[in-house]
Protein backbone atom coordinates (compact mmCIF):
# COMPACT_ATOMS: atom_id res chain seq x y z
CA UNK A 1 0.00 0.00 0.00
CA UNK A 2 1.24 3.26 -0.95
CA UNK A 3 -1.36 5.69 -0.41
CA UNK A 4 -1.13 6.56 3.47
CA UNK A 5 -4.43 7.43 3.51
CA UNK A 6 -5.46 4.06 2.23
CA UNK A 7 -3.02 2.58 4.81
CA UNK A 8 -4.94 4.53 7.94
CA UNK A 9 -8.42 3.43 6.68
CA UNK A 10 -7.14 -0.31 7.05
CA UNK A 11 -5.35 0.46 10.22
CA UNK A 12 -8.78 2.05 11.71
CA UNK A 13 -11.17 -1.03 10.36
CA UNK A 14 -8.58 -3.54 11.74
CA UNK A 15 -8.93 -1.95 15.23
CA UNK A 16 -12.89 -1.41 15.26
CA UNK A 17 -13.02 -5.15 14.04
CA UNK A 18 -10.51 -5.75 16.93
CA UNK A 19 -12.36 -3.53 19.69
CA UNK A 20 -15.69 -5.20 18.68
CA UNK A 21 -14.46 -8.86 19.38
CA UNK A 22 -12.34 -7.51 22.24
CA UNK A 23 -14.69 -9.33 24.65
CA UNK A 24 -15.04 -12.63 23.20
CA UNK A 25 -11.32 -12.94 22.74
CA UNK A 26 -8.50 -14.29 25.33
CA UNK A 27 -5.95 -12.12 25.64
CA UNK A 28 -3.00 -14.20 24.14
CA UNK A 29 -5.19 -13.89 20.93
CA UNK A 30 -5.81 -10.68 20.41
CA UNK A 31 -2.78 -9.80 18.85
CA UNK A 32 -3.05 -13.01 15.97
CA UNK A 33 -6.37 -12.14 15.31
CA UNK A 34 -5.42 -8.01 14.96
CA UNK A 35 -2.48 -10.07 12.11
CA UNK A 36 -4.91 -11.76 10.33
CA UNK A 37 -7.72 -8.90 10.30
CA UNK A 38 -5.42 -7.01 8.35
CA UNK A 39 -4.30 -8.62 6.19
CA UNK A 40 -7.49 -10.45 5.21
CA UNK A 41 -8.36 -6.42 5.05
CA UNK A 42 -5.69 -5.93 2.81
CA UNK A 43 -6.16 -9.45 0.56
CA UNK A 44 -9.82 -8.03 0.43
CA UNK A 45 -8.63 -4.43 -0.85
CA UNK A 46 -5.99 -5.76 -2.83
CA UNK A 47 -8.65 -8.03 -5.03
CA UNK A 48 -11.31 -5.65 -5.25
CA UNK A 49 -9.10 -3.27 -7.02
CA UNK A 50 -7.80 -5.35 -9.45
CA UNK A 51 -11.54 -6.82 -10.04
CA UNK A 52 -12.60 -2.61 -10.56
CA UNK A 53 -9.45 -2.40 -12.73
CA UNK A 54 -10.08 -5.76 -15.00
CA UNK A 55 -14.07 -4.10 -15.32
CA UNK A 56 -13.34 -0.40 -15.73
CA UNK A 57 -13.47 -1.25 -19.45
CA UNK A 58 -16.92 -2.37 -19.76
CA UNK A 59 -18.16 0.51 -17.45
CA UNK A 60 -16.96 3.08 -20.08
CA UNK A 61 -17.35 3.47 -24.02
CA UNK A 62 -13.86 5.07 -25.03
CA UNK A 63 -15.36 5.83 -28.61
CA UNK A 64 -17.28 9.31 -28.81
CA UNK A 65 -20.98 9.28 -29.73
CA UNK A 66 -21.84 9.05 -32.96
CA UNK A 67 -22.78 12.59 -34.13
CA UNK A 68 -25.47 13.64 -36.52
CA UNK A 69 -23.36 15.78 -39.33
CA UNK A 70 -21.06 12.16 -39.36
CA UNK A 71 -24.22 10.26 -40.26
CA UNK A 72 -25.64 13.13 -43.28
CA UNK A 73 -22.08 13.34 -44.50
CA UNK A 74 -21.67 9.70 -45.26
CA UNK A 75 -25.34 9.38 -46.94
CA UNK A 76 -24.51 12.28 -49.26
CA UNK A 77 -21.24 10.22 -50.08
CA UNK A 78 -22.85 7.24 -50.77
CA UNK A 79 -25.56 9.45 -52.75
CA UNK A 80 -22.23 11.25 -54.84
CA UNK A 81 -20.77 7.50 -55.35
CA UNK A 82 -24.27 6.09 -56.75
CA UNK A 83 -25.06 8.90 -58.85
CA UNK A 84 -21.56 8.97 -60.24
CA UNK A 85 -21.10 5.13 -60.70
CA UNK A 86 -25.01 5.08 -62.77
CA UNK A 87 -23.61 7.98 -64.85
CA UNK A 88 -21.27 5.29 -66.53
CA UNK A 89 -21.58 2.79 -69.61
CA UNK A 90 -21.98 -0.91 -68.74
CA UNK A 91 -18.73 -2.65 -67.09
CA UNK A 92 -17.53 0.44 -66.52
CA UNK A 93 -18.80 0.70 -62.89
CA UNK A 94 -17.79 -2.92 -61.58
CA UNK A 95 -13.49 -1.81 -63.41
CA UNK A 96 -14.11 1.32 -60.94
CA UNK A 97 -15.03 -0.21 -57.89
CA UNK A 98 -13.09 -2.97 -58.51
CA UNK A 99 -9.72 -0.41 -58.53
CA UNK A 100 -11.50 1.62 -55.80
CA UNK A 101 -12.56 -0.85 -52.98
CA UNK A 102 -10.66 -4.41 -54.16
CA UNK A 103 -7.61 -2.50 -54.85
CA UNK A 104 -7.11 -3.99 -58.23
CA UNK A 105 -4.32 -1.93 -60.27
CA UNK A 106 -5.21 0.06 -63.38
CA UNK A 107 -2.46 -1.93 -65.33
CA UNK A 108 -4.06 -5.10 -64.82
CA UNK A 109 -7.36 -3.79 -65.02
CA UNK A 110 -6.27 -2.50 -68.82
CA UNK A 111 -5.42 -5.97 -69.40
CA UNK A 112 -8.47 -7.81 -68.34
CA UNK A 113 -11.00 -5.29 -70.12
CA UNK A 114 -9.12 -3.43 -72.63
CA UNK A 115 -11.02 -0.43 -73.62
CA UNK A 116 -13.21 -0.22 -70.29
CA UNK A 117 -13.16 2.70 -68.56
CA UNK A 118 -9.87 2.07 -67.43
CA UNK A 119 -8.65 3.53 -70.88
CA UNK A 120 -9.50 6.48 -69.71
CA UNK A 121 -7.44 6.40 -66.40
CA UNK A 122 -4.02 8.11 -66.09
CA UNK A 123 -1.73 5.93 -68.20
CA UNK A 124 -4.27 4.80 -70.68
CA UNK A 125 -3.97 5.23 -74.20
CA UNK A 126 -7.30 7.24 -74.68
CA UNK A 127 -6.03 9.59 -71.42
CA UNK A 128 -2.77 10.70 -73.08
CA UNK A 129 -4.82 11.37 -76.24
CA UNK A 130 -7.45 13.31 -75.11
CA UNK A 131 -4.63 15.14 -73.39
CA UNK A 132 -2.85 16.13 -76.22
CA UNK A 133 -6.08 16.43 -78.51
CA UNK A 134 -8.10 18.72 -76.38
CA UNK A 135 -5.72 21.25 -74.42
CA UNK A 136 -8.97 22.40 -72.77
CA UNK A 137 -8.98 19.14 -70.71
CA UNK A 138 -6.20 19.96 -69.30
CA UNK A 139 -8.31 22.89 -67.22
CA UNK A 140 -10.54 20.22 -66.68
CA UNK A 141 -13.39 23.07 -68.78
CA UNK A 142 -16.51 22.02 -68.98
CA UNK A 143 -17.18 22.05 -72.55
CA UNK A 144 -21.23 21.23 -74.59
CA UNK A 145 -21.62 18.38 -76.50
CA UNK A 146 -21.48 18.76 -80.39
CA UNK A 147 -24.40 20.15 -81.58
CA UNK A 148 -25.64 22.26 -78.71
CA UNK A 149 -24.55 25.95 -77.70
CA UNK A 150 -23.74 26.83 -73.84
CA UNK A 151 -26.44 28.64 -71.73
Amino acid sequence: MRNPDTVDDLVQEALARVIAVRGRLDDEAVAPYAIVTARNLVTSLASEEERSRRHRPRLVDPSEPERPEDAALRQEEAAAVETALAGLPDHEPEAVVAHEVEGVDTATQRRHHPGAVTAGWPGGARWRATRRRRPWARRRARIPPPGRRPC
